[in-house]
């Protein structure tokens, strides 16, 4: 069995059942075992799209997304949707070839150009078990709460895997959920609104849920309050029963 294989059934351990991909020289082998393994990959036409939809999953879902991009100039194109994934707290694991030799026109030093957007970087040599390198980069992004780049040449990708399977794979383990409300802070949050003359509700990128729209809306409407957004929630679908005020903040429309 090829090294790349492990990595991916690693990965289908770790509960993956999709990828969000642009195919190059450095991903096609983790592509191939992947779809053989059963999974679905979803392509993209750029890179830094591919990364956009893995983001998106991540937050929506609750659990680590999967993207798979080439090595050297493909990963370059990450930049800004892995420091973005990075700012909000997405947890996703980028798959990527090593870069070409330095001699080459494809040349990137990816630990330096990763050290910029501030991402993680695992290179695996093929010296450990797959699962141990899967586990660690999961953790990774799981408490760092941000993308985390596994890199991993040809020739490790291709090479007989040495070591035996795990027998059992671990559960997929999903964001932890937030801390419990304080009682006290509760109480002191009730106190102020029964104070406020004018209460308003405001709504942040949070509400991407239906659960969320609705709880947002019954505590807008058992108040008689309007709402109103942030910036990145401008358009959050909202019932025309809870009156709008358009955009909180620096970017508040005139009255």
């Amino acid at each position: 069995m090829q090294y790349i294989t492990s990595i991916v059934r690693a990965f289908r351990d770790r509960g993956v059942d999709r990828t969000f991909s642009l195919m190059g020289d450095g991903d096609m082998y983790f592509q191939v075992a992947f779809k053989a393994a059963g999974g679905r990959i979803y392509n993209a036409r750029h890179e830094a799209a591919a990364l956009n939809m893995a983001d998106g999953y991540a937050r929506a879902s609750g659990q680590v997304a999967v993207c798979t991009v080439t090595r050297g100039p493909g990963l370059a194109q990450l930049a800004t949707p892995l420091m973005v994934a990075g700012r909000y707290g997405a947890p996703v694991v980028v798959f990527c070839g090593t870069s070409p030799p330095k001699d080459g026109m494809q040349y990137l030093d990816q630990a330096m150009f990763l050290k910029g957007c501030e991402t993680p970087y695992v290179e695996a040599d093929g010296s450990r078990p797959a699962h141990e390198v899967v586990d660690e980069v999961f953790e990774m992004a799981l408490t760092l709460r941000k993308p985390v780049v596994l890199a991993m040449s040809d020739p490790v990708q291709l090479r007989p895997d040495p070591f035996p399977p795990r027998e059992v794979g671990p559960a997929a383990r999903e964001i932890a959920p937030p801390a419990p409300i304080d009682a006290g802070e509760l109480a002191a949050a009730v106190q102020a609104i029964q104070a406020s003359r004018t209460p308003t509700i405001g709504i942040g990128r949070g509400v991407v849920s239906p659960e969320a729209v609705a709880s947002v809306e019954a505590v807008a409407e058992r108040l008689g309050a309007p709402g109103s957004t942030t910036l990145l929630a401008k358009g959050a679908p909202l019932s025309p029963r809870v009156p709008h005020r358009g955009i909180a903040g620096g970017f508040t429309l005139p009255a």
